[in-house]
C-alpha cells in the first residue's frame, strides 16, 4: 500500500518511528505529527542534494596528499593515496 506521497508503507512507518524518536511525538491524530510526517515525507521525496564531484574531491585529496609531503610527511601521504585508492574499490562504490 502506498502513501499519499507514492511511498510504501514501509518507508511510511521508518519515518514515524523518525518522527517519534527526535521529536517524542506519539498521537498520529496530533497536528505536529502531522505536519512532521508530510515535512519528513516530502524532503524524502523532493529532496534537491547535489551529486559529489568526484574530479574536485580527488583534487581536493591529491591537494592534501601534496601538502603532506612537502611538509616532509612523505609516509602519511602515500598511507592517503592507499586509503583513497582501497576506498574506491568497494563495491558499493560505483561509477556513474
Amino acid at each position: 500500500m502506498s502513501s499519499k506521497f507514492g511511498f510504501s508503507s514501509r518507508y511510511e512507518n521508518l519515518a514515524k518511528e523518525l518522527i517519534r524518536h527526535i521529536l517524542g511525538l506519539t498521537d498520529e491524530d496530533d497536528e505536529n505529527f502531522t505536519a512532521s510526517m508530510d515535512f519528513v515525507m516530502s524532503n524524502l521525496l523532493y529532496h534537491h542534494y547535489l551529486d559529489v564531484n568526484s574530479h574536485t574531491v580527488q583534487r581536493s585529496l591529491e591537494g592534501v596528499s601534496f601538502k603532506m609531503t612537502v611538509h616532509g610527511h612523505q609516509k602519511k601521504a602515500e598511507q592517503l593515496q592507499t586509503l583513497i585508492k582501497k576506498f574506491l574499490s568497494l563495491p558499493v562504490i560505483e561509477e556513474k
